[in-house]
């Protein structure tokens, strides 16, 4: 899961400059 979330997470930031204080709100579930 940890990996599929940095995949994802790398796309997104591609897409969009998202900050990565969601990725680790996200990564506290």
């Amino acid at each position: 899961r940890r990996a599929l979330l940095g995949s994802v997470t790398e796309r997104t930031l591609r897409s969009t400059h998202v900050p990565v204080l969601v990725v680790d709100y996200l990564d506290e579930d």
